[in-house]
């Protein structure tokens, strides 16, 4: 079959303080293959990767979530 498809997002602490993430959740069918890490940092960015198989056939889609501790992001 073919490779699984992904797509990297990235995250960019733009605030005053450090950004904490934890909890990071994909919908049914997809897999996180590269995580966020657990801070950024003032001015920071990280990456994280997402994948989804195509092995099965279907139409696939939902939310990407995750905390933080940015009270008007959450």
């Amino acid at each position: 079959g073919a490779a699984a498809l992904t797509k990297t997002f990235t995250v960019s602490n733009t605030g005053n303080a450090l950004l904490t993430t934890s909890a990071l959740s994909v919908p049914a069918g997809y897999t996180v293959t590269e995580s966020l890490s657990a801070s950024i940092a003032v001015g920071g960015s990280d990456t994280f990767t997402v994948s989804l198989s195509t092995a099965s056939v279907g139409t696939f889609a939902g939310t990407i979530q995750f905390t933080n501790n940015d009270s008007d992001e959450n």
